[in-house]
């Protein structure tokens, strides 16, 4: 089972987070687009286990903030070739959230995979140095850039988004699909 540990932002943040994703790819081919069944989240970690939900969770919970603030500061958007966790298709874009790695998001991704249940585990998402805190909005088929990408003022920049500790499952594409347990 693929899983997650994130910060979830709160609900006022993602419904405005899941509004702007849906205008952004007006007129594109979507393959992903964050919603129900695609939560707006921060990842810490993507797992690739049969270890028990319940005990990772609680390990985590005990190391880590159950809060984690963050800012959002710019919208992003990367032509890729292969997409993540996914079946095969052609060339894509992706658009997501940038997150300043400001310490204590940088402390809770090293205290996470310092973890000892989490040590044996393979985990799938680039961390350590390659570690660079976002949040995934959407993915369309092709390099095309959406018809306007000018992102809303009251989105971003955003400072001081409080995002609450959650394990949950990860579907294709990386997304989160279900909280299976937070704070």
């Amino acid at each position: 089972m693929r899983l997650g540990l994130v910060y979830l932002p709160p609900p006022a943040v993602s419904a405005r987070t899941v509004a702007y994703a849906e205008s952004l790819v007006e007129g594109l081919s979507v393959r992903m687009l964050v919603g129900e069944g695609a939560l707006p989240h921060l990842t810490l970690l993507h797992l690739e286990t049969e270890a028990t939900p319940h005990d990772l969770f609680a390990a985590a919970k005990s190391a880590l903030p159950a809060t984690c603030s963050f800012d959002v500061s710019a919208l992003g958007l990367l032509r890729y070739d292969t997409p993540y966790n996914a079946e095969p298709a052609g060339p894509g874009t992706m658009a997501w959230l940038m997150v300043p790695c400001a310490p204590a998001l940088r402390a809770a991704e090293r205290a996470a995979v310092a973890l000892p249940a989490f040590r044996d585990i393979p985990i799938t998402t680039g961390n350590g140095d390659a570690f660079q805190p976002h949040l995934t909005i959407a993915m369309w088929d092709d390099h095309r850039a959406p018809a306007s990408f000018a992102p809303p003022g009251d989105l971003i920049p955003i400072s001081g988004i409080v995002g609450t500790l959650a394990l949950g499952v990860i579907g294709k594409n990386g997304t989160y699909e279900r909280t299976l347990f937070s704070v």
